[in-house]
């Protein structure tokens, strides 16, 4: 086990203080180049961690976390944004279950440089599959180039994928207001539900009112230059920083955590966030 990582969990797990260690076998250099071998050698080093954590702290508490890839061995490449990534998240994720732990990792990650088509369809593809298989964490949040780089506009767009994430996640109960028959035979056939009072009490709860992803004809959206997604998030991304920010600390919960934590919070002061 790597000494600098396996030195601050014991320094967390110690101060009982959260521990997210995230195993990452990368099938075809650190790990068997099939999928089920580096899923063997993945669990082993989930498995290693979680005995070692409990050596320091019985009964602290366990995260599957992974990252396992499936190298492109026609350069050595690390290729998290893989489809073989979702895969074995999404087994890990069945593991976890077994284990009766909550799992998650670095999922809907992109090998992309930029935030355009193929960082939309790496990190949809991927962490639609780990949502499925049950992981419960997803960390995927604006970044690109295999963790290389930060971008706004992937960060708010990521932010859209998670939202359509969590309504997928979130299937409606069956009861009589969702069945809506009493509307059905209010409106009659051939009528419009637009009016219907239904109607105006499940709107902004029902369909997912994206705020990037662009619905309007397209007339309208070539009178509006012709915006696309990242154009679109990067509007976002200025309203949102132009703006007061309510998750900055409060001068006294920042002034706590500094004195808790002495030498291991960066930044000046009140500017955690």
């Amino acid at each position: 086990m790597d000494v600098d990582s396996t030195e601050i969990m014991i320094y967390l797990v110690e101060n009982e203080l959260p521990v997210y260690g995230t195993i990452v076998p990368n099938a075809g250099l650190t790990a068997p180049m099939t999928l089920i071998g580096n899923l063997a050698l993945g669990n082993a080093e989930f498995l290693a961690m979680g005995v070692l954590m409990q050596m320091v702290r019985p009964g602290a508490p366990l995260i599957y976390a992974a990252l396992s890839t499936v190298a492109d061995l026609r350069s050595g490449s690390y290729t998290p944004g893989g489809i073989e990534t979702g895969l074995m998240l999404m087994a890990h994720s069945q593991m976890a279950q077994f284990y009766n732990v909550p799992s998650g990792g670095y999922i809907g990650l992109t090998n992309s440089h930029l935030n355009d088509a193929q960082s939309g369809y790496e990190t949809g593809m991927n962490t639609t599959g780990a949502l499925l298989a049950g992981a419960d964490m997803l960390n995927m949040g604006g970044l690109l180039d295999s963790l290389m780089a930060f971008d706004y506009g992937k960060a708010v767009i990521d932010n859209e994928i998670a939202l359509m994430l969590k309504r997928m996640n979130n299937f409606p109960k069956v009861d009589d207001d969702s069945m809506a028959l009493d509307t059905i035979l209010e409106v009659g056939p051939g009528g419009s539900f637009m009016e219907a009072a239904h109607t105006f009490k499940n709107m902004r709860q029902i369909g997912l009112l994206t705020r990037v992803a662009n619905r309007d004809m397209r007339s309208v959206w070539e009178l509006e230059g012709y915006p696309d997604a990242n154009k679109q998030a990067m509007v976002e991304t200025k309203t949102i920083l132009e703006n007061d920010n309510p998750a900055v600390f409060s001068a006294d919960l920042d002034a706590k955590i500094r004195a808790r934590f002495k030498d291991l919070v960066a930044g000046d002061a009140h500017s955690i966030r």
